[in-house]
């Protein structure tokens, strides 16, 4: 996960535009809420805002799990399903597996 420079498409209906890093739209608000208040979101903030910003790894103490989850049907608040494009061709990969361990 990390900042972009490229902010345009946060106002794209359909954002997958990267190759599987995920871009976030609020990073600082994501380090505020991993760090709190302190020296490390300080320097995260300060690093940011620099102009010739260079990337920072900071580990999280304890670990915190991130679970990214990619869902292309699901039911909507009014129970009515829908359907998204499979940007990232993985329904396939799914269906050809569920149809195997259903037929062993």
């Amino acid at each position: 996960m990390h900042d972009t420079p490229a902010k345009k498409p946060f106002n794209l209906s359909v954002r997958a535009v990267s190759n599987g890093c995920v871009r976030l739209e609020k990073p600082l608000e994501l380090a505020k809420a991993l760090f709190g208040s302190g020296s490390p979101y300080d320097l995260i903030a300060t690093r940011m805002s620099s102009a010739d910003s260079q990337p920072l790894d900071l580990a999280v103490e304890p670990h915190v799990p991130v679970l990214l989850t990619y869902i292309t049907c699901f039911y909507n608040e009014k129970d009515q399903m829908i359907i998204r494009p499979d940007v990232y061709k993985r329904d396939a990969v799914l269906y050809e597996r569920m149809k195997k361990k259903l037929s062993d």
